[in-house]
């Protein structure tokens, strides 16, 4: 399912390690595809919340970001293996967390699901991609 004419997403996005810059680009890639308005909030402060409030006072349709300590009814995650979680919410391990399993084709198929599954009004829950 694609986004409506007129969509406007946030793009909330925190450092610039290889992971991170991958996801990032393939939101981007997915929104020029996809005619999205897109906007980003960079989180630099130690916290989420720092991005998350300017994020939401954009009024975006979608709030697009990584590694949420856990779904909520309002937040919709995508993971596969090496790339369920990042952060220390959750201790990493090889089944968590490699940086290897950030793949471009993860990433486009994570917010290619993500927003699907949003869109169909499937959220508060965790697409595994397995």
């Amino acid at each position: 399912m694609r986004p409506p004419r007129g969509y406007r997403v946030v793009l909330l996005t925190a450092g610039h390690d290889p992971a991170t810059t991958t996801l990032v680009t393939a939101v981007k890639q997915w929104a020029r595809a996809e005619t999205v308005r897109l906007e980003t909030v960079a989180v630099t402060k130690l916290t989420a919340v720092d991005g998350i409030v300017p994020a939401m006072n954009l009024r975006p349709d979608l709030v697009v970001g990584a590694q949420l300590p856990e779904p909520t009814v309002n937040v919709t995650a995508a993971i596969w293996r090496g790339a369920s979680s990042r952060g220390a919410e959750v201790p990493d391990t090889a089944a968590s967390f490699h940086p290897d399993a950030f793949t471009p084709e993860h990433a486009s198929a994570a917010i290619r699901a993500g927003v699907a599954s949003v869109l169909h009004d499937y959220t508060g829950i965790v697409i595994s991609l397995d």
